[in-house]
């Protein structure tokens, strides 16, 4: 009976010293499991290479304002096999991850092969090969393997091998001009984190806007639906607001989208469309999520981009505020209340002297001789 509660006791005394000593029992660490994208049998998948000279028909040899930017002379290109170029996270963090770095390969003379959502190639009008896969947009498990960069949340940028491409030379155009300078108004209205909607620009605040600033530009509103853009799982619901905004003269995007796809015998990806509208703007105002990161890049170093935030991580360390401007020169700021991003319409007045304008007429040839 002494043998026994002696042993009893060594073991008490050995299970407290390894309690102490080593933390045991430790609490197990969190498995992080990256599962593999499993296409259903109906998937589509098409070969979308994007040729940035792809252009209206008419408009050959004038409508890009810029030729391509001079690159590095790359007598070889070696393909990039290190890591799987596949994404398919929400559009904001394939902008900010992805894209950059699958431009900073191109630039280092690297052939690319990129996996992406429906209607995503645009992005990588600069990569040889391009696949669009008809899958959702996914928000978890957040898979980021492709890319050195691991999170979208950080107080500063880290650029390792981060490239953000010139989007405002790439397609900027002559087709979308009008005679006053372009303002983006970038909006959406969706269920976000499971709740019901939070960053977003209400109905009477927006027509308060145009009425402040369409004297001083042409508005091109936006708030696209899962009917353009690839969906992510959030629910888009109508804000029921752009009948009011069309009696102003202010222009939706789906309009002008929806009429020129009609007037071309050539379909065009939403976000092409986007982009080119997006390239002649200096002047944005936008609301927390992709849409304000692609603003950003839009801009340009003489733009001025206001983001709306009421939820998001993007407020530990105010990355918006902090190192958007990081994606083409752009003075990007961020307002948290709604009567502050108001008060700072002010900064839009008065408009950019030099904006795009359309191009005068060609001058027919002479025939008198001189």
């Amino acid at each position: 009976m002494l043998k026994a509660s002696i042993v009893l006791l060594s073991l008490v005394i050995a299970t407290l010293l390894m309690v102490i000593v080593l933390g045991w029992p430790r609490k197990p660490k969190p498995i992080i499991v990256s599962v593999p994208v499993k296409e259903p049998c109906d998937t589509e998948v098409k070969i979308a290479k994007i040729d940035r000279r792809a252009v209206p028909p008419g408009w050959e040899g004038r409508f890009y304002m810029h030729e391509l930017p001079p690159e590095r002379p790359c007598p070889v290109k070696e393909k990039w096999n290190q890591t799987p170029m596949v994404f398919h996270s929400e559009f904001g963090f394939e902008l900010i991850i992805m894209v950059p770095f699958a431009y900073y390969l191109h630039l280092n003379c690297y052939e690319l092969n990129i996996t992406t959502t429906p209607g995503a190639s645009p992005l990588y009008s600069f990569a040889e090969n391009v696949t669009e896969i008809d899958i959702k947009r996914q928000s978890l498990p957040e898979d980021f393997s492709c890319c050195p960069l691991q999170t979208v949340h950080m107080p500063k940028m880290s650029h390792d091998r981060w490239a953000p491409p010139p989007y405002k030379t790439l397609y900027q155009n002559w087709f979308f001009t009008y005679d006053k300078p372009i303002l983006v108004i970038s909006n959406k209205y969706q269920r976000e984190w499971g709740k019901n909607p939070i960053n977003f620009i209400p109905v009477d605040v927006l027509l308060r806007m145009v009425d402040l600033l369409l004297p001083h530009y042409t508005i091109v509103y936006s708030r696209p639906g899962n009917d353009h853009i690839a969906p992510d799982g959030s629910r888009h619901i109508d804000l029921d607001e752009k009948d009011a905004l069309r009696e102003k003269g202010v222009l939706l995007m789906d309009d002008l989208y929806t009429s020129c796809q009609q007037a071309w015998p050539v379909s065009y990806p939403y976000n092409q469309f986007q982009m080119w509208v997006f390239a002649n703007s200096e002047r944005f105002i936008a609301v927390q999520g992709g849409n304000s990161v692609l603003a950003s890049y839009m801009a340009g170093p003489t733009g001025l981009v206001h983001v709306y935030i009421v939820q998001g991580k993007e407020l530990q360390g105010e990355t918006i505020g902090t190192w958007y401007s990081q994606f083409s020169g752009a003075y990007v700021r961020m307002y948290r209340a709604m009567s502050d991003l108001e008060a700072s319409m002010s900064a839009f007045i008065p408009p950019p002297r030099s904006f795009v304008r359309k191009p005068p007429p060609p001058v027919a040839p002479s025939t008198n001789g001189d």
